[in-house]
């Protein structure tokens, strides 16, 4: 099997998965039994409501009543965390994505680069936020008097960024 062309590599013995990159070499000393950050956020991001079961006390409009942290509205939908732990998270990220941690801005647009998928990376983006790992910008979060059509413009042209925290 050559893997410059498959998903898989062989590490002492053992078959791994190589995610959506090509790798032509295999670290050892990398701890490839890690879930990668694609997969970390396809296991624990909700794109929509939280769905923790303590938001639902209000009928009418239970997103109105959730908890503080629960859920971040990024303009084009809205993110929960399911489970996902902050130490985890910003371990695997930083192992991945380095430079998201240089405390510079970085935009949706970059970093879905960086990913892969921007889909995904607005859910790392907002699953983050939730984990206080960094701060997100959008017009939703910096401009919520807005009209809602300026604000996905303003969000399509890649205004919605992500800074470390200090």
């Amino acid at each position: 099997m050559d893997i410059r062309s498959t998903r898989y590599g062989f590490v002492n013995g053992a078959l791994k998965f190589l995610g959506n990159k090509q790798r032509t070499t295999i670290n050892l000393t990398e701890r490839w039994w890690e879930m990668e950050a694609v997969d970390y956020v396809r296991k624990y991001g909700i794109r929509g409501a939280c769905q923790c079961g303590k938001c639902a006390d209000a009928l009418d409009n239970p997103e109105r009543h959730q908890p503080k942290g629960h859920t971040i509205d990024l303009t084009f939908f809205k993110i929960a965390n399911n489970g996902a732990e902050k130490d985890e998270f910003e371990r695997i990220f930083r192992r991945e994505f380095p430079h998201w941690f240089d405390g510079e801005e970085h935009s949706y647009l970059q970093a879905g680069a960086d990913m892969g998928d921007q889909g995904i990376c607005l859910l790392a983006f907002g699953l983050g936020h939730l984990l206080k790992v960094w701060e997100c910008r959008c017009p939703e979060t910096m401009m919520p008097f807005i009209p809602d059509d300026l604000k996905k413009q303003m969000a399509g042209n890649g205004m919605i960024t992500i800074i470390k925290k200090d």
